[in-house]
């Protein structure tokens, strides 16, 4: 499709013709600059012409450094960020589950919630978590990303009772009185749970991906960068270009080590 933007103010990037009112785009690429009288001669009949009505138009922005997959499945978790107290929080996660239509059964993650910021001043235990449902396994990850907490049902899943050890650096909150665990996982007691936590499905990620690229988009980013490719993360990229997800152009900067 061939378009034709004018009556605007358009910014080039061009230091010889730094300011234009019309640009002609032919298949995606700009073919010529210039007046609108001038320019609105080459449309066709097929040509959609938009008239920006005086408003400033100009060249997408590129993203200096981020992690596009990351963005794309944080879009999966609950951001819990702007949570004032456990019944916010609980309430959150409840909607969050309901909005997504998360069978029963599978995991649910919250992120970014933060304790001093908690009317509670506290990490919310398992029988707060229990609250959002005995169903599925919760887990809900602190702002820095070191620890966390998970309900009864996530430490059922990956085994952890009262018996189990604290791992070299990390910790498991416990009942002082019972010793029975209360959900509370720091450092590497937290890392090793994520860590056997089960990955999104490829299928799903893929449909975040393209939201992820809306969200980029909203902010005028048509470049956007992968941090931090490591050969499998490559592989899922690549096969997500074959499957055109991508309508922004991505920069991939890759782990050498692998």
């Amino acid at each position: 499709m061939n378009r034709i933007f004018y009556n605007g103010n358009i910014i080039t990037m061009d230091e010889t013709c730094p300011r234009v009112e019309a640009v002609f785009i032919e298949n995606g690429i700009i073919r010529s600059r210039g007046g609108s009288s001038e320019i609105l001669k080459l449309r066709g009949k097929d040509t959609l012409c938009t008239d920006l009505q005086g408003k400033t138009m100009m060249p997408g922005f590129i993203d200096g450094h981020s992690h596009f997959t990351g963005v794309a499945n944080s879009l999966s978790q609950c951001d819990l960020s702007e949570a004032s107290d456990f019944e916010d929080l609980i309430q959150r996660m409840k909607l969050f589950i309901e909005e997504n239509k998360i069978p029963e059964g599978e995991w649910v993650s919250g992120v970014n919630y933060d304790h001093n910021f908690l009317r509670e001043k506290a990490h919310p235990d398992r029988k707060v978590l229990d609250r959002i449902s005995e169903t599925h396994p919760i887990v809900v990850i602190h702002a820095s990303s070191h620890m966390g907490a998970v309900n009864s049902e996530a430490l059922r899943r990956q085994g952890l009772d009262s018996g189990t050890s604290d791992p070299q650096g990390g910790r498991y909150g416990r009942d002082p009185e019972t010793g029975e665990l209360d959900g509370y996982l720091e450092e590497n007691a937290f890392i090793q749970f994520r860590s056997r936590m089960p990955m999104i499905s490829v299928e799903k990620l893929m449909e975040l991906m393209k939201k992820a690229q809306q969200i980029y988009a909203s902010y005028g980013i048509t470049t956007v960068q992968e941090g931090m490719v490591t050969a499998p993360l490559h592989q899922l990229l690549r096969q997500a270009g074959e499957q055109k997800i991508f309508y922004l152009d991505l920069i991939e900067y890759l782990d050498l080590e692998t």
